[in-house]
């Protein structure tokens, strides 16, 4: 029966360093010997001396040619014949257990030796990795039998069907292996209504009621562990009716796959904690609970329990599920420097706090974090990427760690005063930004009193329609010149509202992405193209040949402020453009009126005068008046 061993080769003296070779073993309750392949044993760097290899005198040699020290022979015999096998000392062999933590073995003697079986059925032959004897079971000797030791175990039992070998340890704390089965594994464990033992129940549509699918006594062992297989495992420990874990605690090893740790916890102030000596679950009712994990990479603790409640990330790098589904949020977040927390759904919290540490929201589909209280300190940072932000903290906060990640556009700052960024709008090319919008501003009407809503956005859509449009372009040129926030049309956070901004607007208008669910749900209508106000701008701006030329009056929708060399040049408030006379052209005289197209403003791009009046560059408006003749 195939089993897998760990050995490691370490530093006998300075010729060696540390190796380390998994196989799968044959159980061989026949063999009084124990040993491994030649290719097993060229993974710990020890090979047979060239030429001596089943020879009266082998020899084990480490890579550089040296004999490895206490080695000794030792004839193997079986079906196929015998041979003469030279062995040497592991410093460890490992047998992996159900439970989690394995079975090691120190100073292991095992010899080198290629041994085959062969399929009776296809014939296919292959070459043992190792045969795991009688030699670690039971009382042994060595070949002159002045050296005798005693068995590890007070007793071993082989449950052939199930391929398991079990093994008591003399005065070994008992440890109970939580069920689990082949593939994915959702295992639930809680404290049974009679407060002795703990229930578990595996792979069930209603986890936590009903008839378990195991129990056991909880004073009966030391403590609990799971070991995980290939599929992915979650296993959930609910507190909510005591704890149900012995003093030892749990021992999680989630195997391959991506595994979960879940907890459910009481009606008082509880604390998930995860940290260099592993993870805690405190209460002031049982004081602090020790869980080993292993291969765990989420950690997931609900709200909606009662209590303050709270996730305490120390160090390493979790996804975390902390969210209340319904009512108050009553989970906090915390991630220390050095911690990395993921959120893949959306969380509904009661606070985020990031000191120094990383937080990301990473989704396929977008989300949104709802946290009562957002503080970044240090350089501490949120990564929303292309996702939605909603908190009560105040405006002037958000904004504060907004502007410290913008960095021009690139969305990647790291100052030390606390950074919203984002690395889809870090990829976009400057396609797409992190806005913001409050309550106060009335934009979305959907935004609860006192929240501030920060959203993926296109640069340039003030009013968050998903959209770059004239009401966009309105915000801004009402608001030109002065202080403004995201929806008056300060799209680079410098606090004004100014010709950069119109940049950022001109470049993106017409550009359509997709709302946040807060903005999309209160679009504002509209959106259409500047224009200007009368039909034929041509006809508007002629003159007969039979009457004197008089002053016209052009009536544009908005215009926007530029700036003229040095000086700054506002459009009149109502938006009309009127000159004040066009001088009567003097006989035998020609005065032709320019035909003028105006485009968007860049820098350096000056206002027309007509007469003493100016007509200011617009944005698609093109004004050709006909000739002016004289009478």
């Amino acid at each position: 029966h195939p089993y897998t061993c760990q050995f490691i080769k370490s530093a006998k003296n300075a010729r060696y360093t540390r190796h380390t070779s998994t196989g799968s073993f044959l159980f061989d309750t026949g063999a009084g010997a124990s040993f491994i392949s030649t290719a097993e044993a060229a993974n710990l760097h020890v090979h047979y001396k060239a030429g001596t290899y089943n020879t009266d005198n082998p020899v084990l040699v480490d890579d550089n040619g040296v004999d490895v020290p206490n080695q000794f022979v030792i004839p193997l015999g079986g079906v196929g014949g015998s041979l003469n096998a030279a062995g040497f000392f592991v410093d460890s062999l490992t047998l992996p257990t159900t439970e989690g933590p394995g079975i090691r073995f120190v100073n292991a003697p095992v010899l080198v030796a290629d041994i085959s079986v062969e399929d009776p059925v296809t014939h296919q032959s292959l070459i043992l990795d190792g045969d795991f004897g009688m030699n670690f079971l039971v009382a042994s000797t060595d070949l002159s039998l002045s050296n005798i030791s005693a068995g590890a175990f007070d007793w071993a039992v082989f449950d052939q069907p199930n391929g398991l070998l079990g093994l008591q340890i003399p005065d070994a704390p008992a440890v109970f292996a939580v069920p689990v089965a082949s593939g994915n594994n959702s295992v639930y464990a809680k404290r049974d209504a009679d407060q002795i033992h703990a229930d578990f129940w595996l792979n069930s549509t209603t986890p936590g009621q009903g008839a378990p699918t195991q129990q056991t006594l909880i004073s009966a062992s030391q403590d609990f562990a799971m070991a995980g297989g290939l599929g992915n495992d979650t296993l959930t420990v609910d507190f909510s009716n005591g704890n149900p874990l012995p003093a030892g605690g749990l021992d999680f090893n989630g195997g391959a796959g991506v595994n979960t740790l879940a907890v459910v916890g009481t009606s008082g102030n509880d604390t998930l904690t995860a940290g260099p000596a592993g993870i805690t679950f405190a209460n002031s009712t049982f004081g602090s609970i020790p869980i080993t994990a292993a291969n765990v990479q989420t950690l997931q603790f609900h709200g909606g329990s009662g209590g303050s409640d709270s996730i305490n990330l120390v160090s390493g790098s979790y996804n975390l599920d902390a969210d209340t589904p319904t009512g108050t949020p009553n989970v906090s977040v915390s991630v220390q420097s050095g911690a990395n927390a993921t959120f893949g759904t959306d969380q509904h919290l009661a606070g985020l706090t990031i000191i120094d540490g990383t937080a990301a929201v990473v989704s396929a589909t977008r989300r949104t974090i709802d946290a009562a209280a957002l503080s970044i300190q240090g350089h501490g940072k949120l990564d929303l990427g292309g996702n939605d932000l909603l908190t009560l903290t105040s405006v002037a906060t958000i904004r504060g760690y907004l502007a410290n990640g913008y960095a021009g556009g690139n969305w990647n700052g790291a100052t030390a005063n606390g950074n919203i960024v984002s690395s889809s709008a870090a990829g976009s090319g400057q396609t797409r930004t992190l806005a913001y919008a409050s309550a106060g501003d009335s934009v979305i009407p959907a935004i609860a009193a006192g929240k501030t809503l920060v959203t993926y956005a296109i640069p340039g859509d003030a009013d968050l329609s998903g959209t770059v449009d004239f009401n966009d372009f309105t915000s801004l040129q009402v608001n030109f010149g002065h202080p403004g926030n995201w929806s008056q049309g300060d799209f680079n956070y410098t606090g004004t509202v100014d010709f950069n901004d119109f940049t950022i607007l001109q470049v993106n208008f017409g550009h359509t992405g997709t709302a946040s669910s807060a903005a999309s749900s209160s679009a504002k209508a509209g959106g259409s193209s500047m224009r200007a106000d009368f039909a034929n701008p041509a006809a508007s701006a002629s003159a007969s040949s039979s009457t004197p030329a008089v002053a016209k009056t052009i009536v544009v929708s908005n215009v926007v402020p530029i700036t003229a060399g040095s000086s700054q040049v506002h459009p009149p408030p109502v938006g009309r453009l009127a000159p004040t006379s066009i001088p009567t052209p003097q006989p035998k005289s020609k005065v032709i009126a320019p035909s003028i197209q105006t485009r968007l403003p860049s820098p350096g791009h000056r206002a027309l005068r007509v007469g003493r009046s100016v007509l200011h560059p617009y944005p698609f408006v093109v004004i050709r008046p006909n000739k002016v003749k004289k009478p």
